[in-house]
């Protein structure tokens, strides 16, 4: 290599090196976007119920799809539907209730041919018989097998429609709760009563969950739904309202306390009253809220429940509502008084400077009520017992207390302090194990610009890494000047000794040869 060339690479290298660039610190590295491929004709449908996000356009693929001419991509398009998550039911719910591709008469005839199929294309002689067969047939069919043979024997705009709905069906019973049901009670007088049999033969399968969708129907202005919805409770052995509540999941019971005060059935209110001090608190809001919608005319039932438990006379002049504030207050007053005496113990041992014994009265309290409405008032307790076991140098008991403290207070101003505390603790760990996060630091700064702890860490952090950063560039500039002076050097002594080789005697002359 040519010793000039060597040198325009070594100058080219002490640039690099004492570029401020080459000590940054390296970006992170732009992500792929992956666009997921759209299924076309012939292509494989991937479950769209698989997907991270299954909304409207999802959902209208795989609706798309139950018209593809390969019977596989059919099923794979209502598997998809079957498999529609719970936050995606209203939008099922939207597509189902519309108006369909094909009307009753070509779902009929494709509904009726894929029945006959399934029961061996025989019928029986006898019209009665032949009736009761079908009847029996149809109450014991599979919702699957149905399902399948609808997809199986065609993609015609009957095919399609009902597939659509059959599929959306499963999915609502496989949903099982209330949104589920106000679909299938719907469907089942839609279309002519096509699909009747069917919806009756999945709410039933749901039981209790199926209740709440009924009752809210019970007075609907559409008859048939009405007539539907009543008869179905009825078989249930819901029709009554103190029937509908003997359901065994909390959810379902306050769901149907919901869906009376919805509808403002007058023989559900005693029935609700019943259930305004009920020990789980889903069951208990829902009773308050929809005892609330009756508004006066739940004022005669209320005044007496208020009159019973307390023994004290409710005004005459007295609207619902006071009535319903003053008995709520009573039943919480009662079934609190063991939480209130802890908090008053709690708060007690608190403003005398007991902070363990506070803490552990606010623990108990807690256990008792965990959604204590005043619970926020508790966090400052834990926070400066926290801060007593930082001083003493134990730092898991602070940041599980700070934790702690966190939960309660979340949403009020002392949240974000907390919060900034924790990023602390977080950042001072980290660095104690030779990471140092400054991003930790910078939020906790943010959060509560009066953390002088983050504040002197954060500023420490920085002052070193530009420290760290000049003695890297001096390094750097040091070792390449090394190597530009050796290189110089080497230059030097070549063009010396190339000097002292002219300076050496010069080779003898030729002789010319001499003739004799």
């Amino acid at each position: 290599m040519n010793v000039r060339h060597l040198l325009i690479a070594t100058t080219a290298t002490v640039s690099l090196l004492a570029s401020p660039a080459t000590f940054a610190a390296p970006g992170a590295a732009p992500s792929a976007s992956i666009a997921a491929p759209v299924a076309g004709p012939g292509s494989a449908l991937k479950p769209l119920a698989d997907a991270p996000t299954f909304g409207a356009k999802e959902l209208d693929a795989a609706i798309a799809h139950l018209g593809d001419p390969d019977e596989k991509m059919r099923k794979a398009a209502a598997m998809a539907i079957v498999r529609t998550p719970p936050d995606a039911i209203p939008l099922l719910e939207v597509r189902l209730l519309r108006a369909p591709e094909a009307g009753p008469g070509p779902m009929w005839l494709v509904l009726d041919k894929v029945r006959k199929s399934m029961g061996g294309g025989k019928d029986s002689k006898d019209a009665k018989d032949a009736k009761d067969s079908k009847e029996k047939k149809e109450s014991e069919e599979s919702l699957e097998a149905l399902l399948d043979g609808v997809l199986s024997s065609g993609n015609s705009a009957g095919h399609r429609s009902l597939a659509l709905l059959l599929s959306g069906i499963e999915a609502c019973e496989k949903q099982a709760g209330v949104a589920g049901a106000r679909v299938l009670v719907r469907i089942a007088v839609d279309h002519k009563g096509l699909l009747k049999t069917t919806v009756t033969n999945v709410l039933k399968r749901m039981g209790d969950h199926a209740v709440a969708g009924l009752v809210e129907v019970r007075r609907d202005e559409n008859k048939d739904l009405r007539t539907f919805a009543n008869r179905t409770l009825d078989v249930l052995g819901k029709f009554l309202p103190s029937d509908a509540v003997q359901v065994k999941d909390p959810q379902d019971l306050a769901d149907v306390l919901v869906a009376f005060g919805k509808i403002k059935d007058p023989d559900g209110i005693r029935v609700i009253i019943s259930y305004l001090d009920a020990d789980r608190t889903q069951v208990r809001e829902a009773a308050r809220w929809a005892i609330g919608q009756f508004g006066n005319e739940a004022k005669v039932p209320l005044k007496e429940a208020y009159d019973n438990f307390t023994g004290d006379k409710a005004g005459d002049d007295w609207p619902a509502e006071k009535t319903l504030k003053a008995l709520v207050a009573a039943y919480d007053k009662l079934r609190l008084a063991e939480v209130y005496k802890l908090l008053d113990e709690g708060i007690a041992n608190r403003d005398a400077g007991r902070l363990e014994e506070a803490v552990t009265s606010f623990d108990a309290l807690l256990a008792r009520a965990p959604t204590f409405e005043r619970k926020a008032e508790l966090a400052s307790a834990y926070v400066d017992l926290a801060h007593k076991k930082l001083a003493a140098g134990d730092r898991p008991a602070a940041r599980a207390l700070l934790a702690k403290a966190l939960r309660l207070g979340a949403g009020t101003p002392l949240a974000s302090l907390i919060e900034s505390e924790l990023d602390t603790f977080d950042a001072t760990d980290l660095l104690d194990h030779g990471v140092a996060d400054v991003m930790l630091l910078r939020r906790a700064v943010e959060l509560d610009p009066n953390n002088a702890p983050a504040r002197d860490l954060l500023q420490k952090l920085t002052n070193d890494a530009e420290a760290r950063q000049t003695r890297l560039r001096r390094w750097a500039a040091g070792g390449a000047a090394g190597v530009l002076a050796t290189l110089l050097a080497i230059l030097f002594l070549g063009r010396k000794r190339a000097g002292k080789g002219n300076d050496a005697a010069p080779p003898p002359a030729r002789r010319r040869p001499v003739r004799i």
